[in-house]
């Protein structure tokens, strides 16, 4: 069964069970090198509902390997949302960044990668700008998800020792910031 279920998320009609597949490895270890290549196909992929499932495959992944039921979340996947967020791109880059700061929190990344993530961060700081944001960007629905989103990395990546001034831009300069989901992003980040 697993199989089938597997080849139909592979090759067909059900790319919504992406999804499902850190269960599938919870149950059969031996689907872990294929679940992971369709998770990560799905995350650099360009359509937003396949995208959004690949990460909700790599957070449930997270969820289960900190409850011991699986493994540490395997480098392939950690590498494509580190991707996804270097790459500052849509869709779904909201969610990418609430993952990564999820695996800055429970140190699974090495050094390269936050100083990936702060390099994003930096790109972000400037590409979301509200002074030069463009509102009939079709990105402009999920802007503010982006930039509250990008606090609370920065302040996982300063509890972790990163250092760099747009993290600090991110912790200090948007305390202020007219958009209530941002402004209070870093409180919801301490708690």
């Amino acid at each position: 069964r697993a199989e089938g279920l597997v080849k139909a998320i592979e090759y067909g009609p059900l790319n919504n069970a992406v999804i499902s597949l850190p269960q599938i490895v919870r149950l059969a270890r031996s689907y872990e090198d294929r679940a992971v290549q369709i998770i990560r196909k799905a995350v650099l992929d360009r359509e937003e509902t396949l995208v959004g499932y690949g990460l909700a495959a790599i957070h449930d992944w997270h969820r289960l390997s900190a409850d011991g039921t699986l493994g540490a979340i395997p480098h392939k996947l950690r590498q494509a949302v580190i991707s996804k967020v270097a790459s500052t791109r849509e869709p779904r880059l909201f969610d990418a960044l609430s993952i990564a700061a999820e695996l800055v929190g429970d140190s699974e990344l090495n050094e390269n990668d936050m100083r990936e993530l702060t390099d994003a961060l930096e790109r972000l700081r400037l590409e979301t700008a509200y002074e030069s944001w463009n509102v009939s960007d079709v990105r402009t629905t999920t802007l503010t998800l982006v930039r509250a989103r990008c606090v609370r990395l920065a302040y996982k990546l300063k509890q972790k020792g990163a250092i760099h001034e747009s993290i600090e831009w991110w912790i200090n300069e948007t305390k202020d910031d007219p958009i209530p989901e941002v402004r209070y992003a870093l409180s919801q980040a301490e708690d």
